[in-house]
């Protein structure tokens, strides 16, 4: 179920004090992707960026900005140096 999907990713997207994102603009911005957007690679890319030092540290995009964007598509690989392990 795409809901179920998109629940899982939300509860997994980090969220840091001061964001404000609208979930159910997120969540309309998840179905705009259409049933094949790749849940799978953006569940991925997810966990691998919120490993990062960067991410850690609050640089991250606001959810809505992350799916409209496909920002998942383009993310580099996180430099190994700033991984924060133990993730």
């Amino acid at each position: 179920n795409d809901d179920e999907k998109f629940e899982k990713w939300w509860t997994y997207y980090p969220k840091f004090q001061g964001m404000r994102p609208d979930k159910e603009k997120c969540r309309q911005a998840w179905h705009e992707l259409g049933a094949d957007h790749g849940f799978d690679s953006i569940m991925d890319c997810t966990k691998r960026l919120k490993a990062t030092k960067s991410w850690q540290e609050g640089f991250v995009p606001m959810p809505l900005n992350y799916l409209r964007r496909k920002l998942w598509r383009n993310a580099p690989d996180p430099d190994p140096l700033h991984v924060i392990h133990g993730q």
